[in-house]
């Protein structure tokens, strides 16, 4: 690989911890809409989706169907946390896919997940213009750096 190709999205290490964190956070609560459409538990605050047929219960197969894309949108951000934490260009994708999947059951859930589906927007909206933010960062600077300093050994390696 090119040093002006490897890791040219990476985040700083304060900045990776907190897209981590978020992420992981975000990930997390995903499990209680998993947990009741699968009727493992009884989350507080956690009803049927609002914008289907009120008659939906846990572990009916609509609910159990839903379910299926609350785990895999909590499978999805724990794995974008973990990239978070490594630094690799994945973050932006695995980001970007697990906050599409987790539109479908937070918009469905309207009046309990709104939160959640507005926070799902902002990390979708972030992880596509991510490289035009990139750009942006790196044109107030022409100087032979890194994005986030001068580049070393170590930087060109991902040990940033």
């Amino acid at each position: 690989m090119s040093e002006t190709t490897v890791h040219r999205f990476a985040l700083p290490p304060q900045e990776r911890w907190f897209a981590a964190f978020v992420l992981l956070t975000h990930g997390t609560v995903h499990l209680m809409g998993f947990m009741w459409a699968f009727d493992l538990a009884s989350p507080e605050g956690i009803g049927g989706p609002t914008l289907l047929p009120s008659n939906i219960v846990p572990g009916d197969p609509l609910a159990v169907a839903l379910g299926v894309f609350w785990l895999a949108a909590a499978v999805a951000f724990v794995a974008a946390a973990t990239t978070a934490l490594v630094a690799t260009n994945w973050l932006r994708v695995l980001a970007g896919a697990a906050a599409g999947i987790s539109l479908i059951p937070t918009i469905l859930w309207w009046s309990d997940a709104w939160i959640g589906a507005v926070l799902s927007s902002v990390i979708l909206s972030v992880a596509l213009l991510w490289p035009r933010l990139v750009r942006k960062r790196r044109g107030r600077d022409h100087s032979p750096h890194t994005e986030f300093g001068p580049r070393t050994k170590d930087s060109v390696h991902g040990n940033i």
